[in-house]
């Protein structure tokens, strides 16, 4: 009688499976480890079936919630997810805001400038040296457009945890940092905006589109 031997695909995916389920365990040992006077005390008090699907629910639930946390973090730490439009893919992309962007910057931030640009995390803040709301214009433009896909949170996020901005005004000059809820509203809503001669990386792919 001849054995069947597994693929090796087959042996691969029966290795992810096995690590996937003891991840799952280690996650779920974790949260009630978390909170086990909770889970004591609703063992305890357990007297039927539905008293331990109803507790198995919770747990599902916070399972839930700490996934969709994780998940979000990763989404702002990598933030901008800039990607490809048309013929240009993503790294053209970057590239381009890379040039449009570093004239507004000190020489000694562009390589940093550069890193942020493809999602990484760097350990300084970047101080863009102009108006918040030509900054801010930008990525509503690239949100529009479809250049970065992340939720407008995310982006403000992403922009209060890496920049700066020169504020000018009278005998006023100095640097300040971004308000996320600021950022956030200008990302949302039609204004303040900056005059069109201000508005900064004008390219064929990141047209301005009036918001009614």
């Amino acid at each position: 009688m001849n054995s069947i031997i597994p693929s090796a695909s087959s042996q691969t995916a029966n290795s992810a499976i096995i690590d996937f389920k003891e991840a799952i365990n280690v996650k779920v040992a974790s949260l009630i480890e978390k909170d086990i006077e909770f889970f004591e005390r609703r063992l305890l008090k357990s007297r039927s079936k539905y008293d331990r699907q109803a507790l198995e629910v919770k747990l599902y639930e916070r399972l839930l919630q700490e996934v969709k946390s994780a998940h979000t973090m990763q989404r702002e730490l990598r933030c901008p997810l800039i990607r490809g439009q048309g013929l240009k893919d993503k790294q053209d992309i970057v590239n381009e805001l890379f040039e449009g962007l570093k004239g507004f910057f000190d020489v000694e931030d562009h390589q940093y400038l550069r890193y942020v640009l493809e999602g990484e995390n760097v350990d300084r803040m970047l101080i863009f040296q102009s108006n918040a709301n030509r900054f801010i214009e930008l990525w509503k433009r690239m949100q529009y457009n479809k250049s970065a896909i992340n939720s407008k949170m995310e982006i403000a996020n992403w922009i209060c945890r890496n920049f700066m901005y020169k504020y000018v005004k009278g005998n006023v000059n100095e640097v300040r940092s971004f308000n996320k809820n600021t950022v956030w509203t200008g990302l949302k809503y039609k204004g303040p905006e900056p005059r069109k001669e201000q508005r900064i990386c004008l390219f064929d792919w990141l047209p301005y589109k009036p918001i009614k």
